[in-house]
């Protein structure tokens, strides 16, 4: 397991892997299973502060993805509204802002999402 390595808590990667523990279950992690797993205190202290971070960054992650959904049981109609921008209709309430390199979604009211 490369984050135990990462930890510098390689001696109890054989331990974690007789018990099945891997990446997957860093998150899910108890304290009594901290306790079976890593009996010495301060490298179970150090396992204990890194898994908090872990899931720290897992909420993170979580937390900033985002996911459109659209009702594609009627077709997209698409007014166009100057040669640079595409309204998505008024039922949708976002513009689509196309760039050299990428299209932008904005809602049409700038105060959605602030």
């Amino acid at each position: 397991m490369l984050m135990l390595r990462a930890w510098d808590l390689e001696q109890y990667i054989d331990v974690f892997q007789n018990e099945g523990k891997d990446i997957t279950c860093l998150n899910i992690l108890t304290e009594d299973m901290m306790k079976e797993l890593v009996p010495k205190i301060g490298h179970r202290a150090k396992l204990k502060a890194n898994v908090d971070e872990w899931r720290k960054v897992l909420d993170l992650t979580n937390d900033t993805q985002t996911t459109f959904m659209m009702d594609i049981s009627s077709p997209l109609n698409l007014d166009v509204e100057s040669p640079t921008t595409l309204s998505l209709g008024s039922d949708t309430g976002f513009i689509l802002s196309p760039s050299d390199s990428d299209i932008s979604i904005t809602p049409l009211d700038s105060s959605v999402n602030q």
